[in-house]
């Protein structure tokens, strides 16, 4: 996976980068607020004044990094998986005519359909989430620690049971991940056989079949949601 993470090195790290800024922009609006108000209780007119086109300045700095960002989030996403899809397809191609059979194509089409669109949801973009999430909080931790340290260190508390109870249910949601992404293959499957079979249906007259196979893999399908 780190292959296709580290395919576009400069998009990636740029990317990053960016929500660094950005991250630093979300904390740093307490203070410029903070900033502000104290110039406006204030006795100095000027200095309220030069408060507010610096809380402005920010705004439009903040606004042109977040559109920045996400462009470059999105120009990494869609260069990254069309890299991905096409080496995954490259692989298949390379295959020989007995290993290609021994799975149904529609297995395939799964892959590239819906899995990388699990990888791109869960993965790509779950990093730069992290990355996020770890900027914000060392941010956040540093201005508190400023504020208040014993108002930090309850913070501190409440931070590690945020982040440790997901981890109780990792492995639960990995595994739900897998039965969904199955499942997903399942119905693909179903559904190309039973439209490539669609004139034997209607000769033969097993509509009523054809919907019940149907009716059986989709309730599969969302029964693996819940699984």
């Amino acid at each position: 996976m780190k292959k296709y993470i580290l395919k576009y090195k400069f998009s990636f790290f740029s990317t990053a980068l960016l929500i660094t800024i950005y991250a630093a922009f979300n904390v740093a609006v307490a203070w410029m607020l903070q900033y502000v108000v104290d110039a406006a209780t204030g006795s100095s007119l000027q200095f309220f004044f030069r408060s507010v086109m610096l809380f402005g300045l920010y705004i439009v700095l903040a606004f042109l990094v977040e559109i920045l960002l996400k462009y470059s989030k999105a120009r990494y996403i869609r260069k990254t998986i069309t890299f991905m899809r096409k080496d995954l397809m490259n692989n298949v191609l390379k295959q020989d005519i007995s290993t290609f059979t021994k799975n149904n194509s529609a297995k395939y089409i799964s892959v590239l359909n819906n899995d990388i669109s699990l990888i791109e949801q869960d993965y790509v973009l779950s990093i730069f989430n992290i990355i996020n999430n770890i900027v914000t909080f060392s941010l956040a931790f540093l201005s508190l620690m400023y504020i208040n340290v014993y108002i930090t260190l309850i913070i501190i508390v409440i931070s590690i049971c945020t982040f440790t109870l997901p981890q109780l249910f990792s492995k639960k949601l990995s595994r739900k991940k897998l039965n969904y992404s199955t499942g997903l293959e399942t119905f693909t499957i179903k559904i190309k056989d039973l439209l490539l079979g669609f004139e034997v249906i209607k000769n033969f007259n097993i509509e009523s079949k054809a919907e019940s196979e149907f009716k059986n893999v989709n309730n599969d399908l969302e029964s693996n949601k819940e699984k």
